[in-house]
């Protein structure tokens, strides 16, 4: 939450990760309050949320969530080598199921990005 709200960043990665030793907890740990305010902290600062096909995150809640917030999002893969590449199968079924359309994608160069942004502040 400090990252989004903090640092000049234009897309929030790897959203909602939980180390491999609590992974399992992921539904307890986060809580509909919890993503709320992860959600509202990206919509607000203008930082898209990318639906991650290493990872399979966030969840589908999550994403609907999102959207309804009016979040914008993209696709990555969080790839490491040549091997991360190749499966893309979550965010798009993600992105069919949910009905998320271009107008919820984010676009690079579409607007200033952040840090260009906050530069602007007086």
């Amino acid at each position: 939450m400090q990252i989004i709200v903090t640092e000049p960043i234009d897309i929030y990665v790897n959203p909602t990760f939980l180390p491999e030793v609590i992974a399992p907890r992921y539904d307890e740990l986060w809580t509909e309050e919890r993503m709320q305010r992860i959600i509202a902290a990206a919509v607000k600062h203008g930082v898209a949320i990318e639906i991650n096909a290493r990872y399979k995150l966030p969840s589908e809640k999550f994403i609907r969530l999102a959207k309804a917030a009016g979040a914008k999002f993209t696709i990555g893969t969080n790839n490491t080598s040549a091997a991360d590449y190749g499966d893309w199968s979550y965010p798009l079924a993600r992105q069919k199921k949910i009905g998320l359309t271009w107008r919820d994608m984010y676009v690079p160069g579409h607007e200033a990005s952040r840090s260009q942004r906050e530069l602007r502040k007086p």
